[in-house]
C-alpha cells in the first residue's frame, strides 16, 4: 500500500525535495519557499499561507 501512494505523489518541491498528491498542496507549499505568507495573525504578526493555517493558530491566541 505505500508503494502504491508513494507512486501518486506527482508533484514535487525542487527546493525540499518534499512530494503532494495534488497540484493545490504543491502550491500551497512553494508559497513558503517564494516568501507569500499573505496572512498574518494580529497579535503576534506570525504569518501563513493558508487562511486555514491562520485560524488554527489563532486558537493558540485564546486559549491564553
Amino acid at each position: 500500500m505505500d508503494n502504491f501512494l508513494e507512486e501518486k505523489r506527482l508533484f514535487f518541491c525542487t527546493v525540499c525535495k518534499t512530494s503532494f498528491f495534488t497540484y493545490n498542496f504543491y502550491i500551497s507549499h512553494m508559497r513558503i519557499h517564494w516568501g507569500m505568507d499573505i496572512f498574518v495573525c494580529d497579535v503576534c504578526k506570525g504569518s501563513y499561507s493558508q487562511i486555514n493555517y491562520l485560524i488554527s493558530h489563532m486558537k493558540i491566541h485564546r486559549a491564553r
